[in-house]
């Protein structure tokens, strides 16, 4: 399908997953903090980061990279997500992403939380880290979620 052509030799794997609405995809990015137990946890992590990059950025990017590397080396497994059209190749459609754009992370997030309860993803606390456009993003989408971030999708 293509969305391994411009992963960077840092991350581990990607992913590619189908929107809700089936007419596009966006990707996600991981680097196991361990050897890999399941998709997105590995053995002995203390968790998972979700880091969302920043505008017209991708997770390639030194600082992408960098932060992740930064809480792979404290135990932490990381995924940074792409937003649409930002994984070096084209989407299916012409909508995008913007600072307001919470679809994809609540989606992924939804993704985990089934996966935890479906037994395939141990109970270990999820973060959210962003930068730039991607903290914004963070930052709604905990406001959109309220206590369900919490008591729903166990993020810390």
């Amino acid at each position: 399908d293509g969305a391994d052509e411009t992963m960077s030799i840092f991350w581990d794997e990607r992913c590619r997953i189908t929107t809700h609405c089936n007419n596009d995809f966006f990707t996600a990015d991981i680097k196991y903090a361990g050897s890999k137990k399941t998709l997105y946890q590995s053995d002995d992590s203390k968790g998972l980061v979700v880091l969302i990059h920043g505008l017209e950025s991708n997770s390639n990017s030194s600082l992408s990279t960098d932060m992740a590397n930064a809480y792979v080396n404290e135990g932490y497994d990381t995924v940074c997500l792409n937003f649409r059209g930002c994984c070096g190749v084209p989407n299916d459609t012409l909508g995008g992403y913007h600072l307001g754009f919470t679809d994809d992370l609540i989606q992924f997030l939804t993704i985990l939380q089934k996966s935890r309860e479906g037994g395939a993803f141990e109970n270990r606390p999820i973060y959210l880290s962003g930068f730039s456009l991607g903290a914004n993003v963070v930052v709604k989408c905990l406001g959109e979620l309220g206590s369900k971030a919490y008591t729903e999708y166990n993020i810390h």
